[in-house]
């Protein structure tokens, strides 16, 4: 079965070992609005599309469920 967005989301704070309140202070946001990605009833903004990538450590395009690889490109890591 394919992954939504909010799955990989979920998926990816899990695995760096983050809580919700972890992620959103790091974005300046509210933990509501974590849960609201993680549950499909909002989406995230492009600017924090890339922030979550970031904090994530992969790239946009896994996140979106454009590739299967966690892995950035290495012209990305620039």
């Amino acid at each position: 079965m394919d992954k939504n967005m909010a799955d990989r989301l979920i998926e990816l704070r899990e695995k760096n070992h983050l809580s919700q309140s972890a992620v959103a202070n790091r974005l300046g946001v509210t933990p509501a609005l974590i849960s609201a990605y993680e549950k499909t009833e909002r989406n995230p903004s492009l600017e924090r599309l890339i922030a979550l990538a970031d904090i994530y450590h992969t790239s946009t395009d896994y996140i979106l469920g454009r590739t299967t690889s966690e892995q950035k490109l290495k012209n990305e890591l620039k």
